[in-house]
């Protein structure tokens, strides 16, 4: 019934599939990069840095879905790649992105407002 995928058209399928992932991960994410990127350039006040802060936080979450399914993806393709080449910045990101004490980062969910 599957005779047609073969081992050479699996590696294909999996490789579109792969950069597929890669790709959504940095198109939706450019968003919240590029607005982090900018702060210093055009927020001139703190109103306006939180302003920008605020329009990002809805896609936060997001991003991090589609890295997680980048890395892990990576992981189930190519083991050795992953493994020299992107687990430490994944998880350095991930890391950072998860420091409970940056600030601003959980205001919207804290208790305390």
């Amino acid at each position: 019934m599957f005779d047609f995928l073969t081992y050479d058209m699996l590696a294909v399928i999996w490789f579109f599939l792969w950069c597929l992932i890669w790709g959504v991960y940095f198109i939706v994410d450019s968003f919240s990069l590029g607005a982090g990127l900018l702060i210093p350039f055009i927020a001139t006040d703190k109103v306006r840095r939180i302003q920008i802060q605020r329009s990002v936080g809805p896609f936060w979450g997001g991003n991090e879905v589609w890295l997680v399914l980048a890395a892990g993806g990576t992981f189930a393709a190519f083991p050795l790649v992953f493994l020299e080449d992107v687990y430490f910045p994944v998880s350095s990101y991930d890391v950072a992105a998860h420091r409970p004490d940056r600030k601003g980062h959980f205001r919207g969910i804290s208790p305390q407002g």
